[in-house]
């Protein structure tokens, strides 16, 4: 993958991502809150092809994967802006006894915050349960990785290919008995470990074949029936609500999987800087992918103005004040991208390159 290509199409994607899950977290208009949960379901299959993207280059490369690097290069990313989330959550606790929030927030929780254990335990705040996700899954990559470096495993492309197949289908087969036989909306499914890990693999499986199978790859993107299906799962979150048992089972791998289409004709069939996307659709192309290089700010800190906003200040959430919290979410993502999350990783790759 020349990810240098497909920048701006994967931040445009991040940015759909992001705002779709600020809608589904505020009294917002009827179809952005009903489809809003999908923004979840988009970022894990980014976060799969990304990482996966990642790896499966260095293996290629190298035939080993630097397990060190990997998890430096990642913390650099992902703990300094989350510290300062955490030590927000214990300034609030400590000065601000009298709001809602901090007469819920315990030793406990704040530990489930701090050990990436929030798809588990119940977080401080609504939205980590996806970063202790994410960041359980790399350690899965990362002992994964050791593993095949240490007893120098080569693997064929196609052995690899059926590794990859049969861990996505392990983990749906048991999102699905998990549905089927007991109660779906629990903890355990919704953002433990049967929820999103699905997403993830499938995102991961995805750049696999991009990096592998090039020619298979180029047929998909060619066959107009497989763009149809596409555009069909793209509609499902605007037609079927999250949270029940059809997109909890199959409705969600199908949207899953419609997603990796999408990363697939974006970066390989429609990339933006070969299409008329931008010339006709410049500027909200744009607009959507530096909401996309500015998303794990917004997305990490929207909970936190919406504390502001109606825990501090008291107002009463409306859809009137959705604009205000929207704008106060992104603009405040933007400042702590610039301030915190840049100047990060700019010596992330000055020394860790």
């Amino acid at each position: 993958m020349t990810s240098k290509k497909r920048l701006i199409e994967l931040d445009f994607l991040r940015g759909i991502a992001v705002l779709l899950v600020l809608c589904r977290h505020h009294i917002a208009p009827q179809i952005l809150y009903f489809s809003g949960w999908v923004g979840v379901y988009l970022f894990f299959v980014l976060s799969g092809f990304l990482v996966g993207g990642l790896i499966i280059s260095e293996f290629k490369q190298f035939n080993k994967f630097n397990a060190r690097r990997f998890f430096i290069r990642r913390g650099f990313k992902i703990y300094p802006l989350f510290a300062l989330l955490v030590l927000f959550t214990c300034v609030i606790n400590k000065y601000f006894p009298q709001t809602l929030l901090a007469q819920n927030i315990t030793a406990k929780n704040i530990l489930t915050e701090i050990f990436f254990v929030q798809n588990y335990f119940e977080p401080v705040w609504i939205n980590t349960w996806s970063l202790g996700l994410e960041e359980q899954f790399y350690l899965i990559l990362i002992v994964g990785g050791v593993l095949f470096s240490a007893f120098s495993i080569q693997l064929k492309k196609h052995i690899g290919l059926l590794l990859l197949c049969f861990s996505t289908l392990i983990i749906s087969g048991f999102k699905f008995v998990f549905v089927l036989h007991w109660n779906y909306s629990e903890p355990l499914y919704e953002c433990g470990f049967v929820g999103q890990y699905e997403a993830v693999c499938i995102g991961f499986l995805t750049a696999f074949l991009v990096e592998n199978y090039s020619e298979f790859i180029t047929i998909i993107c060619n066959q107009l029936w497989i763009k149809i299906i596409m555009v069909v799962g793209l509609i499902f979150p605007f037609v079927f609500e999250g949270g029940y048992f059809f997109m909890n089972s199959f409705g969600g791998t199908f949207v899953n999987c419609c997603f990796a289409l999408l990363i697939i004709m974006l970066t390989e069939k429609l990339p933006f800087h070969k299409s008329y996307f931008i010339r006709w659709y410049k500027y909200p192309i744009y607009f959507f992918s530096f909401i996309g290089i500015n998303s794990y700010a917004i997305y990490l800190f929207h909970p936190f103005i919406k504390f502001i906003l109606y825990d501090y200040f008291k107002l009463i959430e409306s859809i009137n004040l959705f604009p205000i919290y929207l704008l106060c979410s992104i603009a405040f993502g933007i400042i702590l991208t610039y301030l915190i999350e840049k100047p990060v990783l700019e010596i992330r790759n000055k020394y860790f390159n």
